[in-house]
């Protein structure tokens, strides 16, 4: 892993995640966190707030509103793609100068 992209509620564990990776050896890969995704009163989406889940019987629609949230401008044909093209597309494209978040704010 060289780089992970994760919600900013995260942030304050990542310190604490590089330390052990440091003391274990281990690579660290580059942090980016961005906004999560909250409903109308504010709570973080997830299982607990009762978020609606990903339809999993269309891997590549998922795939696209993950792009989309992140800013990758995926193209709408994606949606119709095989779900390995899908992802090749992500990793060619990736721009990560389009994540919205507090690193990528400190960064400038």
């Amino acid at each position: 892993v060289t780089e992970s992209v994760r919600g900013i509620d995260l942030l304050g564990s990542t310190p604490k995640q590089i330390f052990l990776q440091r003391q274990l050896r281990l690579s660290t890969p580059d942090y980016r966190h961005v906004g999560i995704a909250v409903n109308k009163d504010g709570d973080k989406l997830s299982k607990l707030t009762h978020a609606t889940a990903l339809n999993s019987n269309e891997p590549a629609l998922a795939l696209f509103q993950a792009l989309a949230a992140l800013q990758q401008q995926p193209p709408d044909e994606l949606k119709k793609w095989p779900t390995t093209e899908c992802w090749q597309w992500a990793m060619a494209n990736w721009q990560p100068e389009q994540l919205v978040g507090i690193t990528n704010m400190l960064a400038r």
